[in-house]
């Protein structure tokens, strides 16, 4: 699935090289990709927002301020790209009032949606909807939510993809080494 999504990534960033006026080599006005997302007040204000403005300021800063750099198609020539980053919130229990709006508002405009992850698991069918609001847009959903019967939910959404990793079994090795400390400790 990596794969997949890096070849949706430069299939977009080589469209927007060879359509876009602005040459994004560097030597214009940077070519951006805009990101974006609607997040629940109650569990996405900090997480979601404040690690991905964190994550644009640092992409946009790479090679001397002109951003990330792809080299695509066998053309020799880099074209940098930067982030643009723009969300909306909504409170608590306010989706289908508010959030739903607000995302049919700000999902046209953006390349890639971020969605909640496993911080908002009480918001997985609100997260869902925004899924198919971004499938019926045709944009990228990107969230790091799973389990499988979550990215399986009827209907499929084609341009929803996640990088959830199991978290069941994190925490067995450390477990493992504090229950032998403890024994030690006890023992002596």
């Amino acid at each position: 699935m990596a794969v997949r999504f890096l070849v949706l990534i430069l299939a977009c960033l080589q469209a927007r090289t060879t359509s876009s006026a602005v040459p994004c080599n560097g030597t214009g006005a940077p070519c951006f990709i805009q990101l974006g997302g609607v997040y629940n007040k109650g569990c996405g204000d900090t997480r979601y927002i404040a690690s991905s403005i964190a994550m644009v300021k640092i992409v946009n800063g790479l090679n001397n301020g002109k951003g990330f750099g792809v080299t695509a198609g066998g053309n020799e020539n880099k074209h940098f790209f930067q982030f643009n980053f723009s969300f909306a919130t909504y409170e608590k229990d306010e989706y289908d009032k508010v959030g739903a709006a607000l995302a049919v508002n700000l999902f046209p405009r953006l390349d890639f949606i971020v969605g909640q992850g496993a911080h908002c698991g009480a918001e997985d069918k609100n997260t869902l909807k925004m899924a198919r609001i971004a499938d019926n847009y045709q944009k990228l959903y990107l969230t790091q939510r799973g389990p499988s019967r979550f990215m399986t939910a009827e209907p499929q959404k084609s341009h929803m993809f996640s990088t959830h990793l199991n978290s069941d079994e994190y925490a067995t090795p450390a477990i493992r080494r504090s229950t032998t400390l403890c024994d030690r400790d006890f023992d002596s």
